[in-house]
């Protein structure tokens, strides 16, 4: 039985909007048209994360006993390859993972009776749905709307790098665990740059979280602490403006073990440490801003990818648990 691309719309969640385009495909947006022009400003391959899935998902009741669509494909990252999760009543009941960004399709089986599903769509690369199908004589309808609203708004940690599972991305664990609407507007690579603030971000939230400061000490490396502190506060300065009312929970950067980052603690004269005592007290400035003490995360070898720089799944898993508790804890307070 085919699903039109209208009759899939209310099923997508974690998006700015959606589009049919030119080619009858239906596209996720995260980031507005505006929005990718400015993160462009800082590097043609941020405009190119931007189009990427992150956290994506279709989230819907059926009794189908499958599901599946076609699709076209376009990296989203600088990997080249993505993956698809599909959670049923919450568990994770299968993935695909694909190589190379030809036109494909995929096709879940279900288990028998009414069920929730949720589709999570990768983090590496932008998949735009050129048809749906489901098992006949199937019924499927969205989920009721979702209470609570988080913007995520971060560097590859938020987007999903190097997880082979974007359901277990903290983004993606936080919008299952919470229920919650989650936009990832995570971009590998980037951080404290004012270009990404010209334009509005016209998405109600109830919380924001904001994930940015590893790349920044990285860039500012052979430069003193003043540097950085500039860097910090010029954009917390703008970003306070966006979210004047709006209560926001500051991430602080995990630990890093890759080489590049050692060689380069040792040439100046502050640490990761410093820089993250940077953020909080620039942050204190604005009553908005709560900057999670610690987040906790496992120093040893085995939570991190092979880069030695970002979680791997378990290690989401970890980072994902302490991040949902500091944002109940957040709400607590308001």
């Amino acid at each position: 039985m085919n699903v039109t691309l209208e009759q899939i719309i209310p099923l997508v969640h974690n998006v700015q909007k959606t589009e049919i385009d030119e080619r009858k495909r239906l596209r996720f947006i995260r980031f507005t048209p505006r929005q990718i022009e400015n993160y462009g400003l800082d590097g043609e391959r941020f405009a190119e994360r931007c189009r990427a899935s992150a956290n994506v998902t279709l989230d819907f009741i059926t009794d189908a006993e499958w599901f599946g669509f076609e699709y076209d494909v376009q990296t989203g990252s600088h990997y080249s390859f993505y993956s698809f999760d599909l959670f049923v009543d919450g568990i994770l009941e299968d993935s695909h993972t694909i190589e190379g960004f030809a036109s494909s399709a995929v096709l879940f089986n279900l288990p028998m009776g009414s069920h929730r599903v949720t589709l999570f769509f990768p983090w590496s690369a932008e998949v735009m749905l050129k048809s749906m199908s489901v098992s006949e004589n199937s019924v499927f309808r969205p989920v009721p709307a979702k209470e609570l609203r988080i913007l995520a708004i971060g560097d590859s940690c938020t987007q999903g790098y190097i997880a082979k599972h974007p359901g277990y991305c903290w983004a993606g664990k936080m919008t299952r665990e919470l229920d919650a609407e989650v936009l990832n507007l995570g971009i590998a690579g980037y951080g404290f740059m004012p270009n990404s603030l010209k334009e509005r971000i016209d998405w109600k939230a109830d919380l924001v979280i904001l994930a940015y400061g590893s790349n920044d000490f990285n860039r500012h490396a052979n430069n003193n602490r003043e540097s950085y502190c500039r860097c910090v506060s010029a954009y917390m300065s703008r970003f306070a403006e966006m979210f004047p009312d709006t209560p926001v929970l500051q991430l602080p950067p995990i630990v890093r073990y890759d080489l590049k980052h050692l060689y380069r603690e040792k040439s100046k004269g502050y640490n990761l440490e410093d820089a993250c005592r940077i953020i909080r007290d620039i942050a204190a400035s604005y009553p908005q801003i709560t900057v999670m003490e610690n987040i906790g995360y496992p120093h040893a070898a085995d939570f991190f990818a092979s880069d030695h720089i970002h979680p791997n799944d378990l290690g989401f898993q970890l980072y994902g648990e302490a991040v949902i508790q500091a944002v109940k804890d957040k709400l607590c307070r308001i």
